[in-house]
């Protein structure tokens, strides 16, 4: 039987192909589960919750869309709030907050990681462009008010903020 039957007749509530996607899906879903926790008794916790919900959700179900990709979905969505949770409750009060903006692990990871890289392009570019960038972008001041201040012309201080932007573009 087709994946499209499949997920129809799970839509109507019937069991036994609820059985049926279980046994198709459950080894790939184990293996990213694997690839994502260490941890066995959360990756079983983790598959548990994903097969779980999709019994749950049974009715929203779109045939026409691929269920695996709903669940390696659903599995990443699980493991990330596993080890958000995990993270929130082993944190002491000596670790840094994470940033509002960026409140999942891998997230927070990233963003560490970026702003590291940002902060290396800023400190290595020309004293002058530093400055006009920070006065600009950190302070928030406006061309003219940058220009008043350093005793430049608008268009220096826009040339600086351009050749600056462009460092930062090549941030990847």
């Amino acid at each position: 039987m087709s994946e499209r039957e499949l997920v129809r007749r799970l839509r109507k509530n019937d069991k036994e192909s609820f059985d049926e996607l279980f046994e198709l899906y459950y080894e790939s879903c184990y293996t990213y589960a694997s690839a994502l926790l260490k941890d066995t008794a959360a990756r079983e916790d983790v598959l548990q919750n994903v097969f779980f919900k999709l019994w749950c959700a049974r009715r929203r179900l779109d045939p026409s869309r691929p269920l695996r990709n709903y669940l390696m979905r659903s599995i990443r969505n699980e493991a990330i709030s596993f080890l958000r949770l995990k993270f929130n409750t082993s944190r002491s009060p000596d670790v840094p907050d994470v940033p509002d903006e960026s409140q999942d692990v891998l997230g927070w990871l990233q963003f560490a990681e970026t702003d590291a890289r940002l902060k290396a392009i800023v400190n290595n570019m020309p004293d002058q462009r530093r400055l006009v960038f920070e006065l600009s972008r950190r302070e928030g001041l406006s061309t003219k008010e940058i220009a008043e201040r350093l005793g430049l012309s608008p268009r220096t201080v826009e040339r600086h903020i351009s050749m600056a932007l462009k460092d930062l573009r090549n941030l990847s």
